[in-house]
């Protein structure tokens, strides 16, 4: 006698069958929107097609800003400062160089990822080769030629000096604030010191105080 196939069995089967299929064009869909980020990625050569990149697919950005703030450096060396925000007083004054966030303890929340620089500044590795150099049980802000520093909340120029273990001076007071949230990381107001350029904006948004006077950046 053959066994008939219930109602509930049917229901079952088309069930399953449905699952693995709707799996399977998930996945096909995924692997089409990678392998299309990879092309575009490999592409983009200039900052233009970069920002555009990351409007794009904002969840690329560890992919992407790594690169993008390479190609402005890059941009700048061989095109000049231009119209550029740019501390032309300070200049490199260690061997060493990195990159790192620098944030007020006060606008992180997060523990991970995260070492304490003193003054009440928090350094985090928020994007793949970013370092915090650590010598002598001592962790400092790297300021050697092409050291990268985004900001998260107040903070202050003269406390820079004083973590990265330089001597620096300028006319007046400085405060970089960088604004935004934690957790977005596509914005940090971000600046760079070079040989022969100074302390120069490369990109997000925030602002910059000198001597009492507001400097809105990326906006």
């Amino acid at each position: 006698m053959k066994k008939q196939i219930s109602l509930v069995d049917l229901l079952a089967l088309f069930i399953r069958i449905s699952v693995i299929s709707l799996f399977t064009l998930l996945s096909t869909v995924m692997a089409s929107q990678n392998t299309t980020f990879d092309e575009e990625f490999r592409k983009a050569e200039t900052t233009e097609q970069l920002e555009l990149l990351l409007k794009k697919y904002p969840d690329k950005g560890e992919n992407i800003i790594p690169k993008l703030e390479s190609t402005i450096i890059n941009e700048i060396k061989s095109k000049g400062v231009g119209n550029r925000f740019v501390i032309k007083e300070i200049m490199p004054q260690s061997e060493g160089s990195g990159s790192l966030t620098i944030m007020t303890a006060a606008a992180t929340k997060e523990r991970a990822n995260r070492t304490y620089l003193g003054r009440g500044y928090v350094g985090a590795m928020e994007f793949p080769g970013d370092n915090i150099p650590f010598a002598l049980f001592e962790v400092s802000i790297p300021f050697g030629n092409g050291s990268i520093h985004r900001f998260l909340g107040n903070v202050k120029l003269e406390d820079i000096f004083y973590l990265s273990k330089v001597t620096g001076k300028v006319d007046g007071a400085v405060v970089f604030i960088g604004e935004g949230d934690e957790g977005d990381k596509r914005n940090r107001l971000t600046f760079c010191v070079l040989k022969d350029v100074g302390y120069v904006y490369l990109r997000g948004k925030g602002k910059v105080i000198t001597n009492g006077k507001e400097t809105p950046l990326g906006y």
